[in-house]
């Protein structure tokens, strides 16, 4: 079955009018955190942070490829980082709530965060390292009756600055193994928690922070699914994130591709529009097959896992793949547009900044090439 229907391209059309028209003109302002947090309400009323969620919980109740169809929209607002923050909350906490969360979690949480009411982060990376989480974790919970008692530092952690609950790893052994961590959703008003935001490079429409956590005092009824999965769930939610992470990923190449054609149609040189020149002609060609090949991997990825099949090899191949070849298409991109594209305030100057990110964050390309060995038995 393919992945659209005729339901999911009016739900395009509906997206992509709102964006064109309420978010795209305000890019820039959206690179102040406060702003971000502000917006969140809004998409809850346009009902983006429960697509797939059912009904019962406050969703849409739609399939995973309205999620897909959003995440193609996206950089439609000229901002990578707003489609990255609206993506940890909704495809990342949301569904790990609602898979392996408490039938409280599901009644008294989801439906705030599917209204844009509250704001969902996940903190698993820490000052000591991110990708390797099984080594790397030093952020603890010590077992007091009924409570978590978690200290520790988490680093890097998008929607940190504006999160009102955050989904941590934590260490509940000090044992090296994959059954000595939890996953605890922790509400950011506790007494001991601490978040600052972090000044990044690129992706500043999504908020990034350092959490700190002293002697947190958490129920120990916050704890998503079982106390020594921690871990597997949380692997399980980031493959969901880097699949619809590479599905902006090629439409945002695509959409600053299409930019670059109209550009290069309109700039002349030697008296004859820069499309004319064969070096020129044979880039885009080159760029274009190049992401029209990526979008059929990630859709063709996308399509099994609306099914129900997690192709975790294959999602690792397009963390490194797709997003490399996505940053060397906006680099591509951004030498044909000349000066311009040099210039602070052009749109796809922030969008080289942006997209840098794609190969670190949510495991940086390196690690996965390593897993997709391990897949292949090497």
């Amino acid at each position: 079955m393919a992945l659209f229907r005729e339901e999911h391209e009016r739900f395009r059309r509906e997206v992509r009018e709102l964006i064109e028209k309420k978010l795209a003109p305000r890019a820039a302002e959206f690179e102040d955190p406060q702003k971000v947090r502000a917006l969140f309400r809004q998409f809850g009323s346009w009902g983006w942070l429960g697509l797939s969620v059912p009904a019962e919980y406050g969703g849409r109740g739609g399939d995973f490829a309205y999620d897909v169809v959003l995440a193609e929209e996206m950089p439609r607002a000229r901002s990578l980082g707003l489609g990255t923050s609206l993506g940890v909350h909704s495809q990342v906490v949301t569904h790990l709530l609602l898979k392996h969360g408490t039938e409280a979690h599901r009644r008294e949480i989801v439906p705030a965060l599917v209204r844009g009411e509250k704001i969902a982060g996940v903190a698993g990376t820490e000052p000591s390292g991110g990708t390797d989480l099984v080594r790397s974790v030093q952020c603890t919970a010590v077992s007091d009756g009924d409570f978590w008692v978690i200290s520790g530092e988490k680093k890097f952690i998008t929607n940190g600055p504006i999160a009102d609950y955050v989904l941590a790893l934590v260490r509940t052994s000090p044992n090296v193994a994959t059954t000595s961590f939890a996953l605890v959703l922790v509400p950011t008003d506790v007494p001991g928690f601490e978040a600052s935001p972090l000044r990044t490079m690129g992706i500043k429409a999504s908020p990034t922070g350092w959490l700190k956590f002293r002697e947190c005092r958490v129920p120990k009824s916050m704890t998503v699914g079982k106390p020594n999965l921690g871990t597997m769930y949380l692997m399980n939610g980031l493959l969901r994130e880097r699949l619809v992470l590479a599905v902006c990923a090629v439409a945002l190449a695509d959409l600053v591709l299409q930019e670059t054609i109209a550009r290069v149609r309109a700039r002349m040189i030697f008296g004859h529009p820069l499309a004319e020149l064969q070096t020129v002609r044979h880039r885009i060609a080159e760029m274009a097959a190049e992401i029209e090949a990526n979008r059929r991997f990630v859709r063709s990825v996308a399509e099994s896992y609306r099914d129900g099949r997690v192709e975790g090899k294959e999602i690792c191949m397009i963390k490194f793949h797709v997003m490399e070849s996505v940053q060397r298409v906006v680099g591509q991109c951004l030498q044909l547009h000349g000066a311009e594209g040099f210039l602070e305030d052009n749109w796809i100057s922030r969008v080289f900044r942006d997209t840098r990110v794609l190969t670190i964050g949510g495991g940086v390309s390196e690690a996965m090439k390593d897993l997709v060995a391990g897949y292949l038995r090497l």
